[in-house]
């Protein structure tokens, strides 16, 4: 039977594991330009970051932005 400790160390190196995990693969992003889902991966980063810098946008991660300002990235990139 396991003890309560090591349960904790499990519970606690899962939940430290989960994030790394999703990030790996990439996060699916909806887009509604194309009403589609892409994966976030490194290169779709890079197309973002320069998206920020051609618009004179601060830097802000894509998740936190309005909803007007992720259409107009995926206007953008689908250009």
């Amino acid at each position: 039977m396991l003890k309560h400790g090591t349960i904790a160390l499990m519970l606690s190196a899962a939940a430290l594991v989960m994030p790394l995990a999703s990030c790996a693969g990439g996060a699916r992003i909806y887009d509604p330009y194309r009403q589609d889902y892409h994966r976030w991966s490194p290169d779709e980063d890079r197309l973002y970051l320069r998206w920020e810098i051609t618009t004179h946008r601060n830097h802000l991660e894509f998740h936190r932005r309005s909803f007007g300002d992720q259409r107009a990235y995926w206007g953008w990139r689908h250009r």
